[in-house]
């Protein structure tokens, strides 16, 4: 059960992280209204089978509150982000702005700074360059380019080590703006695409080694609000919203080898 949860929670990691790079955060991404905390708890059940192909939440559930807490200040921005690892220990980032950008500062379990990253406006205030540090030592220098919509066309890296500039990913739009395509630069040549219906919901098509490998779907209502997302491994389905559109219950079922194992969220949010 433990092994369970720790995959599920990981993917929950993975996916914030994926969707951070791509602008497509669906868990801790931008909220309506003027928020001043969040914060996303989870409950985890034995499972129980439907009929040998699903598992789904028996009575007895755990729950364990505050996984991830987001703390913002009166003009939107987020301040505090803290990610729970177990109950009472917390990893956090602490957010720190100025004239022409931001810094994140991650500070460990023990309450010690490790790294910190520092994001740099241009002057149309979308983020030009973002620096990445061990301690006082820059590890790693990015730069986002932008065609003449703002529209993010490309990232490309600059490798301390290495000394010299690399591309990570490029991006490709529609004639209406909307994000088509995504490649990493490396053997892989991984990425997805995106296919849109008249509706705008969408698929996202993972590619790997050139091949499609799984498919995300994303539907929404006709309020706008994402409703459901399906692929081969993980469902998301958001059922509960509240007045301004923000989602705040989440069912998460994840594929694993005892069958599909669902963990429930709840996001509290609280405003100004």
């Amino acid at each position: 059960m433990q092994r369970i949860l720790f995959l599920l929670i990981s993917v929950l990691q993975v996916i914030i992280s994926f969707a951070d790079e791509f602008e497509v955060d669906n868990f801790t991404g931008e909220i309506k209204g003027q928020v001043k905390q969040v914060t996303i708890s989870l409950s985890l059940s034995q499972p129980t089978a439907n009929n040998g192909v699903s598992m789904f939440y028996g009575s007895n559930q755990t729950t364990y509150d505050n996984l991830i807490v987001i703390y913002y200040d009166t003009l939107g921005r987020i301040v505090e982000k803290d990610n729970y690892v177990e109950v009472g220990v917390a990893y956090i980032d602490l957010y720190e702005y100025y004239e022409h950008g931001y810094i994140v500062r991650n500070v460990d379990k023990t309450g010690n700074y490790t790294n910190h990253v520092k994001y740099v406006f241009a002057d149309s205030g979308i983020i030009h360059k973002e620096l990445v540090y061990e301690g006082d030592s820059l590890l790693q220098a990015d730069s986002m380019f932008y065609n003449y919509q703002n529209l993010l066309v490309g990232k490309f890296s600059y490798s301390i080590k290495k000394q010299q500039w690399e591309v990570k990913y490029t991006c490709k739009y529609d004639s209406l703006s909307r994000l088509i395509g995504v490649r990493r630069n490396d053997s892989s040549k991984s990425g997805f695409n995106v296919v849109y219906d008249e509706n705008g919901n969408y698929v996202r098509q993972i590619i790997n080694n050139g091949k499609i490998i799984d498919k995300e779907t994303y539907t929404f209502d006709k309020n706008g609000n994402l409703t459901k997302i399906r692929s081969n491994q993980i469902k998301y389905t958001y059922s509960k919203f509240d007045n301004y559109g923000n989602w705040t219950k989440c069912l998460q079922e994840m594929r694993t080898e005892i069958g599909w194992m669902g963990v429930e969220y709840n996001r509290q949010i609280e405003y100004y």
